[in-house]
């Protein structure tokens, strides 16, 4: 499959989210066009994974601290990694630090509002 065949491809499956990104800088844009759309699409992988790790240490702990698990931190950003286009996943290399930062506090607070939600049940 070529390049181009491939990034089509991912951008076609990807949800598209009603957000504004009128007055946002390059990485605000980034995250609101490309990260959670992507983290939207994996979010039942991400919260599954998420579940048996979580299960795995104290039913109750804190998302935020299951994202310190540096396996758990790891597989979850190859989850959304693996979906970027090769023009976003330059992008992404160019701004590797801040866009990390941003995509794990993004996956620690669905993760943190889905398991509320599931325990408010």
């Amino acid at each position: 499959m070529s390049r181009f065949l491939r990034d089509d491809a991912l951008t076609a499956i990807r949800p598209v989210l009603a957000l504004d990104t009128d007055e946002s800088n390059d990485l605000e844009s980034f995250e609101n066009a490309t990260l959670r759309p992507i983290v939207e699409l994996q979010e039942g992988v991400i919260l599954k994974l998420a579940r048996a790790r979580r299960e795995s240490f104290d039913p109750e702990s804190d998302p935020r601290y299951l994202l310190r698990d540096g396996t758990l931190r790891d597989r979850l950003l190859g989850l959304v990694l693996g979906l970027l286009t090769d023009l976003e996943f330059s992008f992404y290399l160019e701004n590797e630090e801040a866009l990390n930062h941003r995509l794990v506090d993004l996956l620690a607070r669905r993760i943190e509002d889905q398991l509320d939600y599931e325990r408010a049940l």
